[in-house]
């Protein structure tokens, strides 16, 4: 094999190489466009939700009740640093 062939072989591997690390880096990217909205729609739709107290039982008591708000409120900030973290992948690939 010539020299220029191989190097040809090489140029020719280097670019599917490439073209496939493109399409895993859209999907990587596709992975996490819907984790962010997954994280949004938990936090809003149903962690949110349950922080309205018409829609717990009349009898509820008020102390179990602001500990419900309380456990909510830890679910919902997790959320939000997972949301951070999924945004910091897509900005920088998670190079911080």
């Amino acid at each position: 094999m010539t020299k220029s062939r191989r190097s040809e072989m090489d140029k020719n591997f280097n670019h599917k190489i490439k073209k496939s690390e493109e399409k895993d880096v859209e999907t990587i990217a596709g992975f996490i466009a819907s984790a962010l909205d997954m994280e949004d729609k938990m936090s809003e739709s149903v962690y949110g939700e349950f922080l309205k107290r018409e829609i717990w039982p009349a009898g509820l008591g008020d102390e179990e009740f602001r500990a419900i708000k309380e456990f909510l409120t830890i679910l919902m900030q997790e959320t939000e640093a997972h949301k951070k973290a999924f945004l910091n992948l897509q900005k920088n690939g998670g190079k911080e």
